[in-house]
């Protein structure tokens, strides 16, 4: 059974920043191990290999989305 760095990945995207945000912060209060973006890339860092690298460290994958970033124009 593999072990896991983290309990949950949060994965967003930008228009839903602060939600996420805040939804880390309540998270890890509560004791959840939490892999959040801002607290775990590093500027200038290869963003995409990172990211790939650490969903396999969680135990649980969670996209967080609001109805916004779903419409399309045109």
């Amino acid at each position: 059974m593999p072990e896991f760095l983290f309990d949950v990945f949060l994965s967003h995207s930008s228009k839903n920043k602060l939600v996420v945000r805040d939804l880390a912060q309540r998270l890890f209060n509560d004791g959840i191990r939490v892999w959040f973006d801002e607290d775990h890339i590093m500027r200038g860092g290869g963003i995409p290999a990172t990211v790939a690298d650490q969903m396999k460290r969680c135990r649980v994958l969670s996209y967080e989305r609001q109805q916004q970033s779903l419409t399309m124009i045109g």
